[in-house]
């Protein structure tokens, strides 16, 4: 039969556990949120980088057509 002693060890084992639990499960949630935050920006990242280079293209077109009109 467990001792008192063994008892509160297990209790104080316990709380500890839940309590690293608890913590773990925070930690989770802030990592959820920043990966969701990355994950917009790069999506704009990638929004605006298209954009950029579709009006560099567009540019481009311009300008050769530009030339291509000189006498």
């Amino acid at each position: 039969m467990a001792t008192p002693e063994e008892i509160n060890a297990l209790r104080r084992l316990m709380e500890s556990v839940n309590k690293q639990c608890a913590s773990n499960a925070r930690s989770a949630g802030l990592l959820t949120t920043d990966q969701q935050a990355l994950r917009h920006q790069l999506e704009t990242t990638k929004y605006i980088a298209d954009r950029a280079l579709q009006m560099c293209n567009d540019l481009v077109a311009r300008v050769s057509a530009l030339e291509m009109r000189k006498p």
